[in-house]
């Protein structure tokens, strides 16, 4: 019993010493259930925020990890979430069943992905991979650049706006093609 109620008091000084060093709003740790049940709401942490069933902070340098859902403003390292992972900015890697952004400069990877504009790689296992605009490669079997794609998609059925790059898959379309609007297999455009 002793040792229960020194873990408690030791967990709760650690807690204080936390809040204390985020007076600022920054925080090395940030634990949560849900948001707003969390130990700083919209924090900046540098360093690791974790969520039991979500999580949500202002920026992370570092890794956020949750359940359920992760959301962030800028992200700087890897957000995680077995369901749904949602974020402004992220630079590093965002992987969860369902990923959103604005921007991905990276890695993003899911069984669905959107993006306004990724700079790397959207795709993994992916049955759905939509982005504005790329610069990069999207993988997954339906994947869409409305816009502007630079560099490859790769996929069953393989969409773009515009694009100077490769397209590989069964069905390859180009909305306003230099040479060939669809072609099966392959799919060339400078």
């Amino acid at each position: 019993m002793k040792k229960f109620i020194f873990q408690i008091v030791y967990f709760l000084m650690l807690v204080n010493v936390v809040k204390i060093y985020a007076a600022d709003e920054k925080t090395p740790i940030n634990l949560s259930i849900y948001p707003p049940i969390t130990i700083f709401e919209e924090a900046k942490v540098y360093g690791i925020d974790l969520g039991l069933l979500g999580t949500q902070s202002k920026i992370v340098y570092g890794y956020q990890y949750s359940l359920f859902h992760s959301r962030v403003n800028k992200c700087y390292g890897i957000q995680e979430s077995w369901i749904y992972a949602s974020a402004d900015n992220i630079y590093g890697i965002q992987s969860a069943f369902v990923t959103k952004n604005k921007t991905c400069y990276g890695l993003q990877s899911g069984f669905v992905c959107t993006s306004e504009t990724v700079l790397g790689v959207q795709g993994n296992v992916t049955i759905f991979s939509k982005t504005n605009y790329i610069k990069g490669a999207q993988f997954g079997v339906l994947n869409i650049c409305r816009e502007d794609a630079q560099g490859a998609q790769v996929g069953i059925l393989n969409y773009a706006g515009s694009l100077r790059g490769v397209q590989i898959g069964v069905l390859n379309i180009i909305k306003n093609p230099k040479i060939i609007p669809v072609m099966i297999g392959l799919n060339i455009s400078w």
